[in-house]
């Protein structure tokens, strides 16, 4: 029992030192964005992903969580626009809520497919705490707009 107390107070700086990331929230119209990494990534095609893999003329990030009604209704809206410009537009979600499980994500994008037909899904980033540090927001949905400089 011993062992496992030191071994855990032997840790505590190195887990201290990676809750500690200096970020500075973006706070002007042209900052660039950094190159946030995303580790569990669906509708895409690796389960890893970076911000700068959706670059185009312009992202939406939207960022959302699953009790939030309003967030799971514009999901076919969004998905639509991103079908009507495809080569212009590229929307992805993000969600930091513990509560959006995988399974339960597949599971509400399956409920919207079968209500939308024309839905085929967008890239959802489930368990962001980075990018909602960079893209401060007091509630959801909120929506960040990034053109393709960004």
């Amino acid at each position: 029992m011993k062992f496992i107390y030191c071994l855990l107070l032997s840790l505590c700086p190195y887990i201290s030192f990676a809750q500690e990331l200096n970020v500075t929230p973006i706070a002007s119209i042209h900052s660039t964005a950094p190159n946030i990494l995303f580790s569990q990534v669906l509708n895409h095609p690796a389960n890893t992903a970076s911000l700068y893999d959706f670059k185009s003329r312009l992202l939406i990030v939207d960022f959302w969580a699953g009790y939030c009604g309003g967030c799971l209704h514009k999901f076919p809206l969004l998905d639509s626009l991103q079908q009507q410009h495809p080569q212009d537009l590229k929307v992805l979600l993000i969600s930091s809520s513990a509560k959006d499980k995988l399974v339960n994500t597949k599971a509400l994008f399956k409920r919207i497919r079968a209500q939308h037909p024309t839905f085929k899904g967008l890239p959802v980033v489930l368990g962001d705490t980075l990018a909602n540090q960079y893209f401060e927001h007091q509630s959801i949905p909120h929506y960040v707009w990034l053109d393709q400089d960004f």
